[in-house]
């Protein structure tokens, strides 16, 4: 039998006990140097330089404070002694071949940094309040040097460099910094407090340290493992044997049921394993062995005993125990997730351990097993009712909508009969055909006897995979089947018990796809991000970043939210970097940043396609310096920027959409006097519209371009509204915008094609 598994998924959760403590003073963050391109005020920071080499600094929207005695006329000799504040509409910053002016246009004078009773051409941001919106900037002289010290832990100084020019990011070229351990603690250095950056005034940096506990017992930890198999893992500490790096030993591990002896023989897991400098190189290393258990076993504790450089330890432990963390919101284990990966991707793993509980529960009465004490007796967990379209669902969607061989007229072309499936529930799933030999051309070579038949067999088949069709090969004959297909047949088996074993392995499986996805966390991004193939968009963006999508990737947007641009940027809600897919699942919203940008930017020659049963409503942004205003793009398609108003193809197979353009924009197309590819529908339920006048519902805006429109008879349905007419010939729905004769402006529409039969409205 040979086995593929199209789609590897690591199922292993290991979050160990362990905690990493960092000794060392808060770390800020370091000062920038602007020396070139533009600069917006809302990405400064204090501390900040901005050289006379920046093309251009926006300070719309911002109160300017030049703080005083560091300001003049022009004259080097007198000095600006008060403070002076600008408004954003009276003040101007310009850098010309290296010199800086700042001009208030209020009372018509020019001033110029000054320090040290010269003008420079450099400014250093000396305070920001981002709730009233101010900056104070201050002169300051780049042809300065500067000292750099380099401080340990208790403040030994490490090295110092002096004159280091302005602008200069420092490096350290001497050993790496040491702490020594002490009774609890060993130390590992991790870096500098601040990080080092661009060096504009005496700088300290001073060396930290993650304090890792050192182990006290033998067994240091533990955590459960779902790759293929369920299992306790048990963490073994040399240094509590007395072993310190470097040292070698053998430790033996055997394992046994603590209270009651279940189905799997968990004393043949005992093992050995050497301890050597490879594997025992620094004190808190420690030593994985696994015992693995079924499904029916979560509440069972095996009872691990460790020998190791003569000393002894027994613990007991079970997959509930370990559960029981994880579930409890206010464990260490959980606040520390949390706050590393997020709440999201911490409420898909309390999902996935519920699942997993409520699956080992019907395993647990199947079985007959520790029935008193059930895996799920204290969640409030209540599983849904599955039928068997869901599990057909679920596996067309694991497998690109394959389905399963059917295996009885497979086997009956090669001399077999099929007797049935089988998947056993045991420390591992594993899924078995089983077949009877009918004639002599039917080969059993690679299968196993089984009393009158011949099985073959997938084993380890991971959570998440229990839903993808494994390959068998029988007779020389690739055959397709998942452990999906066989718990539909369960579940309508007629016995409640097993049809109650069968769903809850379905919503494990599902509970399984979700955690395991490649989770991007919007909410916990800390600037602009690049969505790869595979990445799943989900949360609310906390703060104004550029999202954009890699050539060639698939992403998701599950219950994203993309909307929190504050009106001073430039850019799409999200923008491709070439030809892209996006499925949608749950409910997203996507905006622009600013009134002329598309909510989903289409670059030219570049292609993107909508699938997915989620729903996305998708517009132009309507924010333009911070204040709410019309909008003036398109909601899939074109900005309304230059180069930026010709967009690409778009293609739209499914989800329920809901696309709004502004003014002189469609909602799904192009925006004025820009252009667009081919749009092509062929399914799910759009909804596209121009909010304002002059663009089409789809295709083009005011003077625009298009390509050819496909609206296929197998959408759901398609609602198309133009904009109004504001003095122009009118749009069309679908089709052309506003358009007159204008030599300067010329544009074409390509052909608008309606399949017969297909629900489309026109407004």
């Amino acid at each position: 039998m040979i086995r593929k598994i199209r789609k590897p998924i690591s199922l292993v959760l290991v979050f160990m006990m362990i905690v990493s403590l960092l000794a060392a003073a808060p770390i800020t963050a370091s000062a920038a140097v602007y020396d070139s391109g533009s600069v917006e005020a809302k990405n400064l920071q204090v501390g900040d330089i901005i050289t006379g080499s920046v093309d251009y600094v926006d300070f719309y929207g911002y109160t300017v404070t030049l703080k005083g005695g560091t300001y003049g006329t022009g004259n080097p000799y007198y000095v600006y002694t008060e403070d002076r504040v600008i408004s954003d509409y009276g003040f101007d910053f310009q850098a010309d071949e290296g010199h800086i002016l700042l001009s208030d246009y209020d009372d018509y004078g020019e001033f110029v940094p000054i320090a040290n009773n010269k003008i420079v051409d450099a400014v250093k941001v000396l305070a920001k309040d981002e709730s009233k919106n101010t900056i104070t900037l201050g002169g300051f002289d780049p042809n300065a040097t500067y000292t750099v010290t380099w401080k340990n832990w208790d403040g030994a100084i490490l090295k110092t460099d002096s004159k280091v020019a302005f602008g200069t990011i420092p490096t350290y070229d001497g050993t790496i910094p040491e702490r020594k351990e002490d009774e609890d603690y060993v130390y590992e250095f991790a870096g500098w407090s601040p990080a080092p950056g661009a060096v504009a005034e005496d700088v300290t940096y001073t060396a930290t340290y993650n304090a890792i506990p050192k182990p006290k017992t033998l067994f240091a930890a533990h955590s459960i493992s779902l790759d293929g198999n369920i299992g306790i893992n048990f963490y073994i500490a040399p240094f509590a044997a007395g072993m310190r790096p470097g040292d070698s030993g053998e430790l033996e591990v055997i394992f046994e049921w603590g209270t009651e002896g279940p189905l799997v023989d968990v004393e043949s897991q005992s093992t050995k394993v050497n301890v050597t400098p490879d594997n025992y190189k620094k004190v808190y290393d420690t030593i994985k062995v696994t015992c693995f258990v079924c499904a029916a076993e979560m509440t069972a504790n095996v009872k691990a005993t460790a020998n190791l450089n003569g000393a002894t330890a027994t613990e007991e432990y079970s997959v509930r125990s370990y559960c029981d963390i994880i579930l409890d919101e206010n464990s260490d284990f959980s606040k520390n997730y949390k706050a590393t990966y997020g709440t999201i991707k911490y409420g898909y793993l309390v999902d996935l351990v519920k699942k997993m509980l409520s699956y080992g529960a019907k395993a647990q009465t199947v079985f007959g097993i520790n029935t008193g004490d059930l895996a799920d007796k204290e969640l409030s967990y209540v599983m849904q009712e599955v039928t068997s379209a869901d599990f057909d669902k679920a596996i067309k969607a694991a497998n690109g909508g394959a389905e399963a061989d059917d295996i009885a007229a497979r086997a009956a072309e090669l001399g077999a009969g099929f007797k049935s499936p089988s998947l056993v529930f045991l420390s591992e799933n594993t899924l078995k055909l089983y077949f009877s030999k009918d004639n002599d051309s039917f080969s059993t070579d690679g299968l196993t006897k089984w009393k009158d038949y011949y099985y073959a067999k997938s084993a380890s088949i991971p959570a998440a995979q229990l839903d993808m069709l494994q390959e068998f090969t029988v007779s020389g004959t690739t055959m397709h089947y998942s452990a999906l297909d066989y718990a539909k047949a369960l579940a309508a088996s007629g016995n409640s018990s097993n049809a109650a074993l069968a769903k809850s392995l379905y919503w494990y499986n599902q509970a399984a796809n979700e955690y395991f996805l490649k989770l991007v966390d919007l909410g916990m991004l800390t600037g602009d991000y690049t969505a790869q193939d595979g990445d799943v968009l989900s949360g609310t963006l906390s703060d104004d970043r550029v999202i954009t999508i890699a050539a060639g990737a698939t992403i998701t947007l599950k219950d994203a939210d993309i909307t929190s641009f504050d009106g001073y940027s430039y850019h799409a809600g999200i923008t491709l970097l070439g030809d892209a897919r996006i499925l949608l699942k749950g409910t997203n919203t996507v905006t622009g940043s600013h009134r002329s940008n598309a909510g989903i930017y289409v670059p030219q020659n570049s292609t993107l396609t909508i699938d997915g049963t989620g729903s996305l409503d998708v517009s132009s942004g309507n924010m333009d310096g911070g204040q709410a205003t019309n909008r003036w793009a398109c909601g899939i398609g074109s900005n309304n920027t230059g180069d930026k108003g010709n967009a690409g193809n778009i293609v739209i197979n499914g989800g329920t959409i809901t696309a709004t353009g502004g003014s002189q924009s469609a909602g799904i197309g192009s925006s004025l006097y820009g252009s667009c590819g081919d749009i092509t529908i062929n399914g799910g339920t759009v909804t596209a519209k121009c909010e304002g006048f002059g663009g089409a519902g789809i295709g083009g805006g005011r003077m625009a371009s298009c390509g050819n429109i496909l609206i296929r008879n197998t959408v759901t349905q398609v609602t198309a509204t133009h904009g109004s007419g504001n003095g122009y010939p009118l749009a069309s729905s679908i089709g052309a915008g506003s358009v007159e004769p204008d030599p300067n402006h010329p544009y074409s529409i390509g052909t608008v094609t309606i399949e017969d039969g297909a629900n489309v409205i026109q407004n």
